[in-house]
Parts: structure tokens; C-alpha cells; sequence
């Protein structure tokens, strides 16, 4: 169970409970599940994808999904309290993914107030992709790991 500012959300099946209900994502879909509202936005990657912006009265979650560029990025991303952003490619440009200073562009245009990224190829330095980040960024990066967990809110008491 983790927390988002005072909601508690619950990521993995602990027992057969039923912990969610599936929906089929479109542009623009907004869910709210008690105080968590889920917002789905469509993004550029060749095929249907969807970005997710998670939030509840006191904090922001945003995650590009598999993207290029694209002003719908920045909507998803703003003011987030951590945006996990996927730099894909370590090429200058790709009609599929971000790299890693693009990333940093998006983060940085969208008032993002960390930066986590995610989806490197095997291939990629974690050390440059940081460093590239940053530099159009402007603040810390870090690149997330399998099973990391983020706090970005206070668990209540």
C-alpha cells in the first residue's frame, strides 16, 4: 500500500480482492477513484498511447508513456510533483521517443518539480542520460530503477 497525500492506493494484488476496475483508456478520459482522479491524454508515438496524470487535492503524479515531443506532454506534466518521463532514444530526435534532454525540455517548460527518468535502452548510460537531462532540466534527475517507490506527499498520521 502506498500513500498519496492522505489517499491510500494500492499497486499490487496482496490477496484475490478486487483492487480495481479495468477501463479502456481514450483521450481525455478522467476517472475519479475517491480522492485520486486518473486523467488519461492522448500522445505522439505511431500508434494509440496515453499519457497518465494521477492527482489528488495535494499532489500531482505524471507519467509521459512512450512519446515523441508534443504539447500534450506539457499538460500532462504540469506543475507535477514528479513527473517519470520516458527518454527512449539517445538520438537528437525520434518520431517514437524523447531523449534525455527532451525530457529535461518537458519537465523544465512544464513547471515539473522532479524529474525521474525511465524506458533507457540497455545500451544507455544512466550517468549521461542524467547529465543530459539536467542540463535542460535545471534541477536534479535521477533515473528510476525496477521497483522503486517514489513519496510525493506525506503518509498521514
Amino acid at each position: 500500500m502506498g500513500w498519496v497525500r492522505g489517499a491510500p492506493v494500492q499497486w499490487r494484488l496482496d490477496d484475490r480482492e478486487r483492487v480495481f476496475e479495468p477501463r479502456e483508456l481514450s483521450d481525455g478520459l478522467v476517472a475519479d477513484l475517491g480522492e485520486v482522479r486518473v486523467e488519461a491524454v492522448a500522445v505522439e508515438h505511431g500508434l494509440e498511447t496515453f499519457a497518465l496524470r494521477i492527482s489528488t487535492a495535494d499532489a500531482t503524479f505524471a507519467y509521459s508513456a512512450d512519446s515523441a515531443p508534443c504539447e500534450a506532454l506539457l499538460r500532462v506534466a504540469r506543475e507535477a510533483d514528479l513527473f517519470l518521463c520516458e527518454a527512449g532514444t539517445m538520438a537528437a530526435s525520434s518520431p517514437l521517443h524523447l531523449n534525455p534532454s527532451q525530457a529535461g525540455e518537458v519537465a523544465r517548460a512544464a513547471g515539473a518539480r522532479r524529474l525521474e527518468l525511465t524506458h533507457l535502452r540497455p545500451s544507455a548510460s544512466p550517468e549521461r542520460a542524467i547529465r543530459l537531462a539536467r542540463m535542460t532540466y535545471g534541477a536534479e534527475v535521477e533515473v528510476a530503477t525496477e521497483a522503486a517507490e517514489f513519496d510525493i506527499g506525506a503518509e498521514p498520521t
